[in-house]
């Protein structure tokens, strides 16, 4: 019978406890106690003896070396089962967890973040920003503080960069694509719960973490656009982007033309391109196409002063593009600036339609 077996099933607390112990002193794979904590407690949540739960981790919860694997195993128990004994032991253990526990440990920290309140958050962050880990930044991104949420968005923020310029060599993948948009999505979540106070930074680094990435998350080459999800990308990238325009049009026009600055300033190319006949790469291109959509649904926020001298430099490029995706873009944002009363730009754009179709 192996170890598993022995501890869904057995019913004398000495044998759990050394089965248990052996486990957890050969095991340094802590997502695989976590793993095994959760299939343990199914089992014994079915044939009624949840009692053996606490016996679980008792052998080995009073040994240091020995914390991280005990709460592994109590969390996928706990997980599985949502039993309050678990719950318990598990409180008990993270209040003497010092660190993060090891990089095998990030994966459990993730599992048990939406259900227990982890002292040691900040460590286990610090953590997946050593081991470059965005996924575990974005799962844990919804349970840091406000005060340090900007650090999160930051290694989110430098992981998309990363994805873009390794698109440029060609070199980038979906899987890179979508594990940042999903920790940007995770980030995003402050914006709608958050007080809007300090958080202008956040949604900068949000904002440009999507435009460098999503173009990579909805092709799968340069030249086949949109073939996997469509224009309007996945449900995490939905989801922070209701966020970004949400928390958009709660500001007033200086806040908002502060955090279009923002967002021009960690994207170069949306102050170069319009100003330059040479083609670039898809992705700087895709960048400036989220913007072109995004700028969209918030240009009543802005200033004239900002529209003209940033928003509209960038429809204008496009508004005359023979690709289908940038000229639909920018006819729509042009059409929100004039909706918005800029009404400067009525004439001029009346001339262009009138050009396009005689």
């Amino acid at each position: 019978m192996n170890a598993g077996r022995v501890l869904a099933t057995s019913t004398s607390r000495n044998v759990v406890s050394e089965v248990t112990r052996d486990i957890v002193m050969r095991t340094s794979d802590m997502y695989e106690l976590f793993e095994l904590g959760r299939s343990v407690g199914l089992e014994r949540q079915r044939n009624g003896s949840m009692e053996m739960l606490e016996a679980v981790v008792r052998a080995c919860s009073d040994e240091q070396e020995h914390l991280a694997g005990a709460l592994a195993l109590a969390g996928g128990v706990f997980v599985a089962t949502q039993n309050k004994h678990a719950r318990r032991v598990c409180d008990a253990l993270v209040r003497r967890q010092n660190g993060a526990g090891g990089p095998s440990m990030l994966r459990v920290w993730c599992e048990l973040a939406p259900y227990i309140r982890l002292p040691n958050i900040h460590e286990v962050v610090a953590e997946a920003e050593r081991m470059c880990d965005v996924s575990v930044l974005g799962n844990l991104a919804p349970f840091v503080s406000e005060q340090s949420v900007e650090r999160v968005a930051s290694a989110v923020h430098a992981a998309s960069v990363d994805v873009l310029l390794r698109m440029e060599m060609g070199t980038s993948s979906y899987e890179d694509a979508h594990r940042v948009v999903c920790a940007a999505a995770g980030v995003a979540q402050h914006l709608v719960d958050g007080t809007d106070r300090g958080l202008d930074r956040v949604w900068a680094l949000v904002s440009d973490a999507l435009a460098s990435t999503h173009w990579a998350s909805v092709c799968t080459s340069s030249d086949q656009i949109y073939e996997d999800v469509g224009r309007a990308g996945t449900e995490d990238y939905r989801r922070a982007c209701t966020a970004l325009v949400s928390y958009a049009q709660r500001q007033n026009s200086e806040r908002a033309d502060a955090m279009v600055n923002a967002v021009f300033a960690l994207q170069p190319c949306l102050r170069y391109l319009p100003r330059s006949s040479v083609r670039v790469g898809r992705g700087r291109e895709g960048a400036v196409l989220f913007y072109m959509d995004l700028l969209e649904h918030i240009a009543g926020q802005l200033t004239t002063r900002t529209v003209n001298a940033l928003v509209m430099p960038l429809a204008v490029r496009y508004v005359q593009s023979v690709e289908r995706d940038w000229f639909e873009s920018a006819h729509a944002l042009i059409l929100s600036v004039l909706d918005a009363g800029h009404a400067k730009v009525a004439v001029w754009y009346a001339r262009v339609v009138l050009a396009l179709y005689p």
